[in-house]
């Protein structure tokens, strides 16, 4: 299922049409609902990335993300 998922989200991300087998695939694992929430969630997170990317967001330093990781695995969140 993950990895029809993945394969279904890069065919999104490069605006390809799916292939039938893996329509097929990712029929078999998921409903339509759940098919239209991972083309949605794709788009949403390629639109913040051309945003981020035109408007020349900067990225945290990466010390933030290794606090936020120990602060989670600390308090067992994630």
């Amino acid at each position: 299922a993950d990895t029809a998922a993945c394969q279904f989200a890069f065919e999104v991300a490069a605006f390809h049409r799916a292939p039938p087998y893996l329509e097929e695939e990712i029929q078999k694992h998921f409903s339509s609902r759940q098919i239209l929430d991972l083309t949605l969630l794709t788009s949403y997170y390629l639109s913040v990335a051309a945003i981020a990317i035109t408007m020349d967001v900067p990225i945290e330093d990466p010390q933030f993300l290794l606090r936020e990781q120990a602060w989670q695995q600390k308090y067992g969140r994630f």
